[in-house]
């Protein structure tokens, strides 16, 4: 989506965010989309928490994500750390804006999580493979038995 409107306070951090395998941290700020209207947007990840309290960004496009856990925050939390977007809007508790443009943030760009098939085709040969065993382990017992 495209959208045209301003951050609004404070950045918080998304805390326990990897990237590549390194742990770290995913920028987020309330982004006013019109009156009234508000959604949190996710800047980018960062390995250790910057000393920038504010960004201004007016337009932007953005990737419209889910939020998967509406965790509450503990109370020994960090301050301006979170565990989920939820958290940061009141208001908003469903979804979120994931920034695109890598440019408009001085943070790491999100990438877009990888598709693949998994490991199925490797389950099946190993199930081919056991099946191919046992049979041979029946017949080998087989022509074990005793003849009486």
């Amino acid at each position: 989506v495209q959208l045209t409107g301003m951050s609004l306070g404070d950045l918080v951090w998304w805390r326990k965010q990897s990237l590549d395998g390194i742990p770290g941290f995913i920028g987020l700020i309330q982004y006013n989309i019109g009156e009234n209207e508000k959604v949190v947007l996710a800047l980018g990840w960062v390995q250790t928490i910057p000393n920038t309290k504010r960004l201004e960004i007016s337009n932007i496009t953005a990737r419209i994500r889910l939020i998967d856990d509406c965790a509450s925050d503990p109370s020994d939390l960090p301050s301006g750390q979170t565990n989920s977007p939820a958290n940061v809007l009141a208001e908003n508790d469903e979804i979120y804006l994931e920034l695109k443009d890598p440019e408009v943030s001085p943070f790491a760009p999100l990438p877009l999580p990888q598709m693949t098939a998994g490991p199925h085709l490797g389950y099946v040969g190993q199930w081919i493979l056991i099946a191919i065993f046992a049979i041979a382990v029946y017949v080998i017992a087989l022509r074990n038995l005793p003849k009486n």
